[in-house]
């Protein structure tokens, strides 16, 4: 009831809904307790609920932007309602059991990829998963970014951005920086380096621009929050030697992007030929090596991660050495296809994520 009522309230009434339905979200845990008189094997009712909280959330923004602005003289009074659904709603659901935040999750990540990478809908819901950023949620986060980069070679594409999971691919993404912006656990970051590292050699360079720089801002994230946490360390000044080198236009490339200066915008940086993205490759899997000698506090023998990543990535890039050598040769395969024809492809395990190592 208090849904359906909102769009006909004035502000100060939205906000004392918001906090009268605060205290009841807390029994949305009762439709996942098996003993509890309210639950549902189906899970139908819980789902039915937390989509109606992000409709809630999501509603007529831009109608509401304009109709405060021409009304009230005050544009900034819907987002004013959205931080109170924030503080009241989804922050409350992030205090529950990690049964029902995985369930919330879940249909908040379907709602994202339905309003379409970069869409108000999208960043709007991305922005509402910040209230459950947590290690788990992190940890959820990137597991289903690796399936979905698993599905990429039972449908195989020329390119990444060309495949038909491209769309959850990028908002995973976007959700995966989302929750590095709010990280509030620094010391457990590190429990996810393989995974980001995997990611980024399989998705950076692909796509728009705004998928480009949340491949790099989650390096960038993930690197900012360590050296926070070491700053007095040994590792200390070598993490901020580098972040320093990140920013040089030369890594840049390495993530598909580039910027006249350091105020201006990002914009794509695409290689010209399969040469060029093959070395880029390298260079970027070398980086990454030292990201996680340096973050890894250990070198040498004790690095065991670092060298199966390395030894991982490197291989597929002696592949697709290999596959550019028989397209010369007049074969056709996934990586490099003469004359546009892709009908006879054989995918490339770089591009559908099917490295056998993630």
């Amino acid at each position: 009831m208090i849904s359906t009522g909102m769009d006909k309230a004035c502000i100060a009434q939205r906000i004392d809904c918001l906090q009268y339905m605060s205290p009841w979200v807390k029994n949305l845990a009762h439709f996942c307790n098996p003993s509890n008189p309210l639950y549902e094997h189906s899970g139908a009712r819980l789902r039915d609920c937390i989509r109606t909280l992000i409709d809630l959330t999501t509603a007529d923004l831009e109608v509401r932007v304009a109709l405060c602005a021409r009304i009230f003289d005050d544009p900034d009074a819907p987002y004013q309602v959205s931080s109170m659904i924030h503080k009241h709603v989804w922050v409350e659901i992030g205090k529950l059991d990690a049964i029902i935040v995985n369930v919330v999750l879940d249909e908040l990540i379907r709602a994202a990829a339905d309003g379409g990478v970069g869409s108000r809908r999208c960043e709007t819901i991305a922005r509402t998963a910040a209230a459950l950023a947590s290690i788990n949620v992190r940890g959820k986060i990137f597991s289903k970014l690796r399936k979905v980069l698993g599905k990429t070679s039972l449908k195989p594409s020329r390119t990444l951005p060309e495949n038909v999971h491209w769309n959850e691919i990028a908002t995973l993404t976007r959700f995966a920086l989302i929750a590095s912006n709010h990280s509030k656990q620094a010391a457990f970051d590190q429990l996810y380096v393989p995974d980001i590292c995997h990611i980024v050699t399989l998705v950076a360079g692909t796509g728009q621009t705004l998928v480009r720089k949340s491949v790099y801002g989650i390096i960038m994230n993930f690197l900012q929050s360590l050296f926070l946490a070491r700053a007095e360390d040994a590792s200390g000044p070598d993490l901020r030697a580098l972040m320093d080198e990140l920013i040089t236009i030369e890594s840049l490339q390495l993530f598909g992007l580039t910027r006249q200066s350091s105020t201006s915008e990002y914009c794509n940086y695409d290689l010209p030929n399969d040469k060029a993205m093959i070395d880029s490759q390298e260079a970027l899997t070398r980086l990454l090596v030292r990201m996680i000698e340096v973050t890894a506090g250990s070198k040498g023998k004790n690095c065991s991660g670092c060298t199966r990543f390395c030894r991982i990535h490197l291989d597929v890039r002696s592949l697709e050495r290999l596959a550019s050598a028989m397209d010369e040769l007049g074969y056709i395969n996934g990586f490099s296809t003469p004359h546009g024809d892709t009908s006879k492809g054989i995918p490339c395990a770089w591009h559908t994520g099917n490295l056998g190592g993630g």
